[in-house]
């Protein structure tokens, strides 16, 4: 059985803090990261993502970002919840011979404001991408295991594993600054003593585009 397609549209804004921090001399920047979501069931807009926050370059492999999150999303037509989160976020990456890869940590606090919750999660997301250089597709692979750490969190009692998501599909280069992802995603959720199991067709068009540093009188030169 088919559902109906949803868009979400999301833009995210990176700008230096500092070149060179202490202790570190890496780069530290702030992000801005905005989305919508498109919902058909919920007569249009489904939902809103906000999220704020430091990202600390430690070195070439790691990164470090502390952020916060607004989410006022429907959980039903017409009905409305508004979400709070509070994120550290490690990031490791690195490449072996043609296979990129990146390995995402995040412990985040959620606060649900109309039920009342306080919710702590862990999820961890390994992604690999086959990218020879000079390559334009390349095939990718990703996990993401979700832990609830309150019984009577999202999970419905279940101490664990709260919810797993997996990905395989392909990336197709668009010039320098753009890409094309396809992918299968399977979503499988912890549901009253029971797991369920959704499968997803996502389509990703990204775009990246590199700014300069600002001078005096507008941009510097590179």
């Amino acid at each position: 059985m088919l559902s109906e397609p949803e868009a979400w549209v999301l833009q995210e804004v990176c700008l230096p803090i500092t070149e060179r921090a202490p202790v570190t001399d890496q780069l530290v920047q702030w992000r801005l990261l905005t989305e919508l979501r498109q919902v058909d069931r919920y007569g249009g807009l489904g939902g809103l993502f906000l999220r704020t926050g430091v990202l600390w370059t430690l070195s070439p492999e790691w990164m470090l970002a502390t952020q916060v999150a607004a989410i006022p999303n429907q959980v039903a037509p017409g009905q409305w919840e508004q979400e709070y989160r509070a994120e550290i976020e490690p990031n490791q990456m690195g490449r072996w011979g043609d296979w990129v890869w990146n390995d995402r940590h995040r412990l985040e606090w959620r606060h649900r404001i109309v039920a009342g919750e306080q919710i702590w999660h862990y999820r961890n997301q390994l992604r690999l991408m086959y990218a020879p250089d000079g390559v334009d597709r390349m095939p990718f692979a990703w996990l993401e295991p979700i832990f609830d750490a309150d019984p009577t969190g999202f999970a419905a009692g279940h101490l664990g594993v709260a919810q797993v998501r997996s990905q395989a599909g392909i990336s197709r280069r668009l010039g320098k600054a753009g890409r094309l992802d396809f992918g299968l995603m399977v979503r499988s959720q912890f549901r009253q003593s029971n797991w369920a199991h959704d499968p997803v067709l996502n389509l990703a068009l990204l775009y990246v585009p590199r700014g300069q540093p600002l001078g005096a009188d507008g941009p510097a030169p590179s």
